[in-house]
């Protein structure tokens, strides 16, 4: 069961698999609290936490997963067993939810679950009051969807449209909750988030 280990003062990144991220300068966020998403864990173990909630994303990377050092968290059904990776229960639902901690929202009845969103409910659900999102891109950016190549899948462009009915109602909750979300991307396709430049971001973290 998960624990509430953010401050209301911390200041949480999550890193999502926008093109975006790329701009970011990383040396000024390493010793920071980062949830990663997905193939965010490739970037090394400064990645305090990993959500995915695919369940091919672990059969792709399961050799690799299997050797994580950090905490891993995921909805993903067949690993409800799991010795290492944390497994909270998939609700259909888009709420944030910030008091259950043994599930997390996962809306697949209008096709709108993702994981970066479920990683924003995860982040409040262990506490935090100020979150900051990289690589939210809600778009591709000339012809990309990520700052890598990892995935055995391309993405399609019509499902951004999707997800943001996910991102609509976070942030709706956030409000009512007195959560703070940045999206550090003024170029973002996700009207929900307040957005701001990276040199804003890293003066609001310093």
């Amino acid at each position: 069961m998960l624990e509430k280990i953010y401050s209301p003062e911390d200041k949480i990144i999550i890193i999502g698999g926008g093109v975006s991220f790329k701009g970011i300068n990383t040396s000024k966020i390493k010793d920071k609290p980062i949830i990663g998403v997905n193939a965010a864990y490739k970037l090394g173990s400064w990645i305090d936490i990993l959500f995915f909630g695919d369940c091919r994303f672990y059969e792709w990377n399961r050799l690799e997963l299997e050797k994580w050092p950090n905490s891993a968290v995921t909805c993903c059904t067949k690993l409800r067993n799991h010795p290492k990776i944390e497994y909270l229960e998939p609700i259909d639902s888009q709420k944030i939810d910030t008091d259950n901690l043994n599930s997390i929202s996962w809306p697949t009845k209008n096709g709108g679950a993702n994981s970066g969103g479920a990683a924003i409910c995860l982040a409040a659900k262990l506490g935090a009051k100020n979150i900051f999102l990289l690589g939210f891109d809600g778009q591709p950016v000339n012809g990309q969807h990520h700052w890598h190549n990892y995935y055995k899948i391309s993405s399609r462009d019509w499902i951004y449209s999707r997800f943001n009915n996910f991102f609509k109602v976070i942030a709706q909750d956030a409000l009512e909750c007195n959560i703070n979300i940045y999206n550090v991307n003024p170029d973002s396709a996700i009207p929900y988030f307040k957005k701001i430049t990276p040199d804003e971001f890293y003066g609001l973290i310093s």
